[in-house]
């Protein structure tokens, strides 16, 4: 038996409308004309036979594809560490222009 990773329409709309057509992972808009793509929270890889709406979040193709396979604690972890670097290295460059 060949596993399929087709969702249903409706499963799909039911999953947009939760999560107001937005990225659960950056909060970035789902733009008409943009890639959005829904990711399995359990990935197809662990568990191929979930197909409840719940097991889905919206997530744009950057996040999605930055996620890959990993356990979402995983992903949460490192992405969590690479945005404090964001944040350190922007603060380092605002500190070198002061307020006029």
């Amino acid at each position: 038996i060949r596993q399929t990773r087709y969702l249903p329409k409706h499963v799909r709309e039911i999953v947009a409308r939760r999560d107001k057509n937005t990225c659960q992972y950056c909060g970035r808009p789902y733009l008409y004309g943009k890639a959005r793509t829904l990711d399995h929270v359990v990935p197809f890889s662990v568990d191929t036979g979930n197909y409840l709406s719940t097991n889905y979040v919206v997530a744009c193709a950057s996040c999605n594809s930055r996620r890959n396979k990993r356990p979402i604690q995983v992903y949460v972890k490192a992405r969590l560490v690479e945005l404090d670097r964001e944040r350190e290295a922007l603060l380092r460059i605002a500190s070198r222009f002061p307020d006029k």
